[in-house]
Parts: C-alpha cells; sequence; structure tokens
C-alpha cells in the first residue's frame, strides 16, 4: 500500500515512522515524556519553513507546550504548493501523503488534488492547531550561526519591507524542503553546524526524550520527503533543459519555467517566465534608501512576479557634543526617504494575474540632536559659573517611499494590486541642554560666592517624516530632559578665623527655557570667637521661563559668639506652560546665632498655565528659623498659582505651601512661625491658604504664624487656614497668628468663602498670649461667605489673662447679585487670669450692593475674661460690636458690645457697632455695654455706637444707648462705674436720634450718668 501511494518502493527503514505517524502500533512510548511541559519549557526553538515538515513541527511542539517561531520567507503556508500557483497547478502524482495521518482529508474532489484544495487543507490545519499566530510571514532567513559562549543560534532575519533583525534559539529545526536552496544558509551545513550536532548530542543525554523524538521524527520526515521527491524532480529537470534550451539560447529565455527571483537588497528585477509557461520572478528588495526591482513578467500563461519592496531610508547621523564651558550641540541628521517599491510584472497574455506592486520603504529615523557643553565651573574665587551650552535640533524623519504599481493582468486575469507607500522615518530625539557651571566658593578675599550659570535651552524634537500614499507619516522625536541652572557658590567660611563675618552664598542658575533652577549656595559662618555674622543664603535659582522647577534656598551661615545667624535664601519660582510636574524651591533654613537666629527664605511661588494640566501641585516649604538668644522667623509658605486666566487654568486645586518654624530663643524671644503660602487658582478647583508654622520656644514665646489666604478668581470655593496657636512655652505667651484671608472674585461663583480663624494665644506664667485676628471674607459670587472668628487669650491663672482677637471683616462686593445673609464674625474670648485679658471685637460687616434688601449686622463681641481673685485683680474690658455698613434697602445695625468682667475694679463695657447705611434704608448703632461690677470701682458703660445714613435718604439715624456703668462693692466702700455716653447720629435729609447716656452704676459712691450723643 505505501510503495503505491508513493508511486516507488518505500525503503524499509522508514517504515516505524509511518506506523508511528498512523498510530497502528499503539501510542508512541515517548510521547507522555515528551508531554510533560515542566522537562522541555526552557527549550525555545525556531522553525524556518512552513511546508509540510515545518507544520509538522510545529503540531508537536504545540502538543509539547514547546515555545517556537515559524519563519516563512512565503506570504502564507505551502513550501512548494505556495510557489507553484500557475493555472492547472495540482500533484503530479496520486500521493495522498499531502494530508497528515492524524488530519485525513476525506474530502478532496480529484484524484490528483489541485494547489487551491490543498491550500485550503494547509490553512485548515495551522488555524485547528494555532500555527498561524507564531508564525512570520514574508520572512527569509540570511545566516544562521552557533554562539558556544552563550549556547545558543543567533539567526539573521529580513523581512518583507527589507528590515533585518536577529532573534535566538537553543534549537533549529530547518524544514526548508529538498526543492529549495537551504545551502544559502551557510553556517548551517558548515563546521559550525557539525559542532551544534555534537553539543546537541551531548545535550540531549540530560534532557527530555522529546527532544531526540523530535529531531529523529523531525529527519526522517524530510529524508522522507527526498526520497520520494527527488526522482520525480531529477526526470523533470532533465526533461525541462531539453525543451528549454534552444530558447535560452535564442532568446535568454526558457519556454516553461518561473523567472529567476532578485536578490534581496540590491534592487535586482525578478526574471520573466516561460515563454509558453512559468510566472514571472520577483524583484528583489532595494538597498538602504533605494528602489525595489521589478517584477518578472509571465509568458503565455502565468502570474505576474512580485515587485520588491523599496529600501528603508538612511538613518540621520546624531549631533555633536557641545564643549564644556557651554559649547553649542550640533544638529541631528535628518533621515533619508526610503526607496519606492518595485513595479509588478505583467500576467500572461492569456492567463495569469499582474504581479503586486512592492511596498515603499519606510523612511530613515531622523538623528538626535547633541547635547549643549556644560557651563564652565569657574575657579576664581567668588566669580558666577558659566551658561550652559543650548543644543542642536533633533533631525527630521525621512518620507516614506512610493509602492510599486501593480502589474498589467492577461486577457482573462486581473491586474495585481499597487504596492502600499512606506511609513515616515520617526523624527530625531532632542538634544539636552547644558547644566549651567556652578558658582565659585568664596575665599577670604571675595568672600560672596558665585551665582550659577544659567541653564542651555534643550534642541527641539524633529519632525516625523511624511508616509507616502496613505501610509503613517512617522512620530516626532522625544522632547529633551531638562537641564539644570548652575548651583550657586558657597559663601566663605569664616568660622576658623579671629574676626569676621561669613560670606552670602551665590544665586543659584536660573533655568533658562525648560530647566530646572540650581539651588542657592550656603551661607558662610561667621567667626566664632570673634562674633562673626553668619553670610545669608543664596537665592534658589528660578525654573525655566516656558517650563521648569525651582531651586531651593541656600541655607543661612552659622553666627559667632555674640552674632546673628544668616538668612536663609528664598526658593526659586517655577512656572510651566506645559503639562508638565513641577515644584517650586523650599526656602532655606536661617543659620543660628549666638544673639539671634536667621529668619528662615521664603518658598518660590509655583505657577501652571495650561488649561489640559491635571498635575496637582504641592506649594514650596518656608524655611526654619534659626536658633539663638532670640531665634529668628520662620519663612512664608510660597504661593499656588493655576492659570493666568480663565483661558490657561486647569481644574485642580491650588493649596499654598507650609510656613517654616519660628527658631527658638534659649534666653529671649521665641521667633514667630512663617505664614501659610497663598492659593489661588482661576480654574474650576478650590482655593485653600497653606498652613502657618508653630512660633518658636522662648522666655517670651514665639507668635504663630498667619495663615494663608485663599483667592479663587474661577468657580470653586475659597477657604483660608487658621493662624497658628502661640508657643506656649514661655514667662509670656506667644499670640496666637492671623485667620488666612479668603477671597472669591467672579460674579458667576456660586463658590463658598470661608476665612480662616485667628490662632488662640499661648499660655504664659506672667501673661497669655493675646488671640490672633479673624481672616478676612470677600466675594463678588453668590454662594455662603464666613470671616474668620478672632482667637482666644490664653489664660493665666496666677498673672494676666491674653487678650481676644478681633473677628475678621466680611465684604460682599458691589458686582455681586447675592442674596446670602451673613453673620459677622465673633470676637475671641479674654483669657481667666489673675487680672483677666479683654474681649475681642465684633468683626465688620460690609454689602455693597444697590438692591440688597436685607438688614446687615456687625459681628458680636468675644467675652471678657474674669479674674481668679475678683476681689484683688482686675476684670477684663468688655469687646465692642462689629461694624455694619450697607449700600442696599435694608437697614444697617451694629453689632453687639459685651459687658465688662467684675473684679477689683470692674472691666469697661464695650462700644456699641458703628452703623452706616449709604442706600434708602435705616441705621441703628449697637447699645453700648454695661460695665463690671467692682470691689472699689464698677466699670464704664460702654459707648452707644453712631448711626449715620445717606445724605439724600429720608431715612431714621438711630445712636445707640450708652452702657451702663458697673456697681461699687458696699462692703468695700466702693465707687460706681459711669454710664456711658450715647452714640451720635447724622441724618443730613432724614431722622436723626441720637442714643441716650447710660444709668451711672450704684454703690457707696454712685456714678455719673452718661452723657446723650450729638446729632452730627
Amino acid at each position: 500500500m505505501m510503495d503505491w501511494a508513493a508511486c516507488e518502493h518505500v525503503p524499509d527503514e522508514y517504515l516505524p515512522l509511518l506506523l508511528e505517524e498512523m498510530d497502528l502500533e499503539g501510542t508512541d512510548p515517548r510521547r507522555p515524556a515528551a508531554l510533560q511541559a515542566e522537562q522541555a519549557a526552557e527549550i525555545p526553538v525556531l522553525v524556518i519553513g512552513c511546508g509540510e515538515s515545518g507544520r509538522l513541527a510545529g503540531i508537536r511542539l504545540q502538543q509539547a507546550n514547546i515555545p517556537f517561531t515559524i519563519v516563512e520567507k512565503n506570504a502564507g503556508p505551502g513550501g512548494i504548493c505556495w510557489e507553484n500557483r500557475y493555472p492547472g497547478a495540482r500533484v503530479d502524482v496520486a500521493d495522498h501523503f499531502y494530508c497528515y495521518s492524524f488530519e485525513p482529508n476525506n474530502e478532496w474532489t480529484h484524484f490528483f488534488a489541485e494547489q487551491p484544495e490543498l491550500q485550503n487543507y494547509f490553512a485548515r490545519v495551522m488555524d485547528k492547531h494555532g500555527l498561524a499566530e507564531r508564525a512570520r510571514w514574508n520572512t527569509e532567513v540570511l545566516t544562521a550561526n552557533w554562539d558556544d559562549d552563550d549556547g545558543v543560534w543567533r539567526v539573521s532575519l529580513r523581512a518583507a519591507d527589507g528590515r533585518v533583525s536577529t532573534v535566538t534559539a537553543r534549537v533549529l529545526i530547518t524544514a526548508v524542503g529538498q526543492l529549495n536552496r537551504p545551502r544559502a544558509i551557510a553556517a548551517l551545513f558548515s563546521s559550525q553546524g557539525q559542532q551544534f550536532q555534537a553539543v546537541s548530542s551531548q545535550a540531549a543525554a540530560s534532557q527530555a526524550e522529546f527532544v531526540r523524538a523530535l529531531s529523529a521524527g523531525a529527519a526522517a520526515y524530510v529524508a522522507a520527503e527526498a526520497a520520494s521527491a527527488n526522482p520525480l524532480q531529477a526526470l523533470v529537470d532533465a526533461v525541462l533543459g531539453v525543451i528549454n534550451a534552444p530558447t535560452n539560447l535564442l532568446l535568454g529565455r526558457p519556454l516553461i519555467g518561473d523567472g529567476t527571483n532578485g536578490t534581496s537588497g540590491t534592487g535586482q528585477n525578478g526574471g520573466p517566465g516561460g515563454i509558453l509557461w512559468g510566472n514571472g520572478g520577483n524583484g528583489g528588495s532595494g538597498a538602504a534608501g533605494q528602489a525595489g526591482g521589478r517584477g518578472g513578467d509571465a509568458g503565455l500563461f502565468g502570474n505576474g512576479g512580485a515587485g520588491g519592496a523599496g529600501g528603508a531610508g538612511i538613518a540621520g547621523t546624531a549631533g555633536s557634543t557641545g564643549a564644556i564651558g557651554g559649547g553649542v550641540g550640533g544638529n541631528g541628521g535628518d533621515g533619508g526617504p526610503g526607496g519606492n517599491g518595485g513595479a509588478g510584472g505583467a500576467g500572461g497574455l492569456l492567463f495569469g494575474t499582474g504581479g503586486p506592486g512592492g511596498a515603499g520603504g519606510i523612511g530613515g529615523a531622523g538623528a538626535v540632536g547633541g547635547t549643549g557643553g556644560v557651563g564652565s565651573a569657574t575657579a576664581s574665587p567668588g566669580a558666577d559659573g558659566g551658561t550652559g551650552g543650548t543644543v542642536g535640533t533633533g533631525g527630521t524623519g525621512g518620507d516614506g517611499g512610493a509602492g510599486g504599481p501593480g502589474g498589467k493582468g492577461s486577457l482573462f486575469g486581473q491586474a495585481g494590486a499597487n504596492g502600499v507607500g512606506g511609513a515616515g522615518g520617526a523624527g530625531g530625539d532632542a538634544g539636552q541642554g547644558g547644566d549651567g557651571g556652578a558658582g565659585a566658593a568664596g575665599d577670604v578675599l571675595n568672600r560672596n560666592g558665585g551665582g550659577g550659570g544659567v541653564a542651555g535651552d534643550p534642541g527641539v524634537a524633529g519632525s516625523g517624516g511624511h508616509g507616502n500614499s496613505g501610509a503613517a507619516d512617522g512620530l516626532p522625536g522625544n522632547a529633551a530632559q531638562p537641564a539644570t541652572g548652575g548651583a550657586g557658590g558657597a559663601g566663605y567660611d569664616a568660622s576658623a578665623d579671629a574676626a569676621g563675618a561669613g560670606g552670602n552664598g551665590g544665586a543659584g542658575g536660573a533655568g533658562g527655557s525648560y530647566g530646572n533652577g540650581g539651588v542657592g549656595g550656603a551661607g558662610g559662618n561667621g567667626s566664632v570667637v570673634g562674633g562673626g555674622n553668619g553670610g545669608t543664603g543664596g537665592a534658589g535659582g528660578d525654573g525655566g521661563a516656558l517650563s521648569g522647577s525651582g531651586g531651593a534656598g541656600g541655607h543661612g551661615g552659622n553666627g559667632g559668639t555674640n552674632a546673628n545667624g544668616g538668612d536663609g535664601g528664598r526658593g526659586g519660582d517655577a512656572f510651566t506652560l506645559r503639562t508638565d510636574a513641577i515644584t517650586a524651591g523650599d526656602g532655606g533654613g536661617g543659620g543660628d546665632g549666638g544673639h539671634r537666629g536667621g529668619n528662615g527664605g521664603n518658598g518660590g511661588t509655583l505657577t501652571i498655565a495650561n488649561s489640559a494640566s491635571t498635575f496637582v501641585p504641592v506649594g514650596a516649604a518656608g524655611g526654619d528659623g534659626g536658633d539663638g538668644t532670640d531665634g529668628g522667623s520662620g519663612g512664608a509658605g510660597g504661593n499656588v498659582i493655576i492659570g493666568t486666566g480663565a483661558a490657561d487654568a486647569s481644574g485642580v486645586d491650588a493649596t499654598g505651601g507650609n510656613g517654616g518654624l519660628g527658631g527658638n530663643g534659649s534666653t529671649g524671644i521665641g521667633g514667630t512661625g512663617g505664614a501659610g503660602g497663598m492659593g489661588k487658582t482661576f480654574g474650576t478647583g478650590d482655593a485653600f491658604g497653606g498652613t502657618p508654622g508653630a512660633g518658636g520656644a522662648g522666655s517670651t514665646a514665639g507668635n504663630g504664624g498667619s495663615g494663608g489666604v485663599a483667592e479663587n478668581w474661577g468657580t470653586g470655593n475659597a477657604t483660608g487656614s487658621d493662624g497658628a496657636d502661640g508657643s506656649a512655652s514661655g514667662i509670656v505667651g506667644g499670640n496666637g497668628g492671623t485667620g488666612g484671608g479668603a477671597a472669591i472674585h467672579n460674579t458667576a461663583s456660586s463658590g463658598t468663602v470661608t476665612a480662616g480663624g485667628g490662632g488662640d494665644g499661648g499660655s504664659g506664667t506672667v501673661k497669655g498670649g493675646n488671640g490672633g485676628a479673624g481672616g478676612f471674607a470677600f466675594t463678588d459670587g453668590t454662594g455662603a461667605i464666613m470671616a474668620g472668628n478672632g482667637g482666644n487669650g490664653a489664660a493665666s491663672p496666677n498673672s494676666t489673662g491674653g487678650n481676644g482677637g478681633t473677628g475678621g471683616p466680611l465684604t460682599i462686593g458691589s458686582a455681586s447679585t447675592s442674596t446670602f445673609q451673613p453673620t459677622g464674625a465673633t470676637g475671641g474670648n479674654g483669657g481667666v487670669g489673675f487680672h483677666g485679658g479683654n474681649a475681642g471685637s465684633g468683626g465688620s460687616v460690609e454689602v455693597q450692593i444697590a438692591t440688597y434688601a436685607f438688614d446687615v449686622v456687625g459681628g458680636s463681641a468675644g467675652s471678657a475674661g474674669t479674674s481668679t481673685f475678683p476681689t484683688l485683680g482686675n476684670g477684663g474690658w468688655g469687646g465692642h460690636g462689629g461694624t455694619a455698613i450697607t449700600y442696599g434697602t435694608g437697614n444697617a445695625v451694629g453689632g453687639q458690645a459685651s459687658p465688662g468682667a467684675p473684679g477689683s475694679q470692674g472691666g469697661n463695657g464695650g462700644n456699641g457697632g458703628q452703623a452706616e447705611n449709604w442706600g434708602t434704608g435705616d441705621a441703628f448703632g449697637g447699645n453700648g455695654a454695661s460695665g463690671g461690677a467692682g470691689d472699689s470701682k464698677g466699670g464704664t458703660g460702654g459707648i452707644g455706637g453712631q448711626a449715620l445714613i445717606n445724605d439724600e435718604s429720608s431715612g431714621h439715624a438711630v445712636g445707640g444707648q450708652g452702657g451702663g456703668g458697673g456697681d461699687g462693692s458696699f462692703f468695700s466702700d466702693g465707687t460706681g462705674g459711669d454710664g456711658g455716653t450715647g452714640g451720635n447720629a447724622r441724618a443730613t435729609n432724614g431722622t436723626p436720634s441720637p442714643g441716650q447716656g447710660g444709668n451711672g452704676g450704684g454703690g457707696p459712691h454712685p456714678g455719673a450718668h452718661g452723657a446723650p450723643g450729638n446729632v452730627f
């Protein structure tokens, strides 16, 4: 049966293979071991050829879970069945081995199967066994070399577009068939190949049985194919040699047979097919930047050859690096254009299809621009560093080549398809700008450090080349990494000298257009024994004018005995017009001093001016104050600004940086904490003030820093931060910081304005710290608005309590259309103490809208601090009511005052809040509060609030009543406090009504009645 199927005698040595493939002797005893993936998972295999042997090898590898790749020089599977597709091509013997025994085909429509039917069968097998995804079509093997050192094959492959790449494989299977030209891969049959066979034999002894089984099976299969094909092929070659001899001699062209293919990489034209019967040869691919060869024409019957692919464009050369000292980098070279694809050959005169045109070559990539030279770091003491060099521009990518035209069709055939155009080459990367040179350190003669040099600008990325005939354009080159400005030189260190101050640090260099600013130089230390002051730290360099981060400020130098520490340098500003992530420079810390510590430097300002940015910035921190007998103040946090207007503002939040800590004072005053930075936005995000720094410890404790201000010019909210509490570590407590203000400056906004409250005072053994004032609040929008309440004064049970802070002012602007009815901020409470602290006044409220119909009421005062020993200590004074101002049709009502606290001398009552009406309504001044009762003397009553109205108004202006005086003690023969004066009134065309005076306080010695207010 086998002899009949093969049309010749099959030698006995092939029978075991055939019986195994047909499963006629049961399961191969080697197969279970081969299918154990863990034994063979590290054997990547490369199979050359996707004919019958190549597909079989892939199927067996797939079954064993061994990774593999099949490379095939044609555009699909089939081997010689793919290459022989002339009209009427079919199997020339009744050989049913053209189907696999494990994949039999029982539906052949012809006894001698035709080429399309064979091709469909091959494709079906490929899909069923998942081989297509492992195959690389139109890929030709150029060389294969065994690497003894790494134990791998290095195989050079050429793709259809002419690009050459190299892959590695642990095992190489050649399934090229006997009708092909495997000796073109010279290394496979050289001494290297023989050495590899020996190495493979040694390795196989320690590997899974699968490797040996696969090698033996593949070799036997190839031998069987050769045995069945060689006799017939030899006969065919002999017959064709006789037939073609006359035409080859006379015309240089065979009568029957395919034309020769052009050599790859040369652009050689394909040879013509036989005059009577034969396909034209394929054109060879072009060399770099050159056109592909034309496909050969067919004869009477046959298909035209495919045009060769155009060669890829030549890549540009990289630009040169600039010289040290700020040299300019060279421009990157432009990429060359891709070669045009070759034309397809004409189809046969009667039957046959024209050959497809070759693909155009890819344009060459542009080269990277040269890097600019680093600015020189001068050796001269105190001299500035050199500017970094600018750089070359990246080269432009080459244009893709045009696809070749398809070959002319035959009388009954179709024309060939036109080749696709080549893709454009990628642009060259931009060169990196040179860093600025570092400033030189100071010396004894030139004590100040030199400034850092400015960073060089980066080059421009090259443009991508244009794709041809609809092909993709090349991508532009990548932007360069930013350069950095030079670091500022350090100030001269005079600490070991007999006398003299330390030198100032040099400023960091700016970032040019796109670079980062350099760090500021540190200030030098002053003479220790001679009492020299420390030098000031250099300012950090600003980031690039178009984009870049700021450099940190330099640290201040330490001062000597009884001398001051140097202040820290300010951080550099950061700015971007792009979507870059940037940071502003932190402020430098103040130096320690024998007398006063240096102040911390302020953080730099950060600005983002690109509406597409999603980067959420972090504000720069202020530097900490230095320690000393008196501590230095902390630096303010950096501002954060989103946008320069609505057009370039993004939707991220803007939060100011944190303030630095105040320095500690060993025997004197602690440093004040740094203020929080401002948060400002023109976009849709919210604005937040930065957190302030705490005051330093000291005999007189440091004051807390002021809260950061928030400004919103967009549509979000604005929230100021609270002031920091005063330090509580001293004999005198530190005062609380002022609350951060908040404002909205957009009439279309419905955002909420919330100002920060004042910080509370810190406790002290002799005097408690005062509370900080509340932050201001302003809006042009329509949302809610709240000013900050005043901070509370600290208690000091054995001494004087701290005073409460004033409530923050609140304003609704004239451009607003708000109908919100705000409540004025409350003043802080006075601290309890031997002598009570005074109450804080209420905050003012002003509404500037002419159509506003609601009453406007000033804020209420805080409570006065009481005495812990009321028969000996004095009571705190009451706070004043807040002023009320309106421009609308409602009334203005002055805020409520608070009474004085009782004590040995009662505290005076607070004055009533003033009322101003510049619209058409009435004005009512707040009443004065009563004085506190006193063991020896009662407190005086508060003055009534003044009232005034618009000169054109016919409304009423009613002054507040004076507060009553506090009673004096009958047990101590005390004196009553006087009554407060009534509030004044002004109404030019309206009705003025001054307030009445308050009653005098009772007691053994009553107080006087207060005078009435006046009309003015």
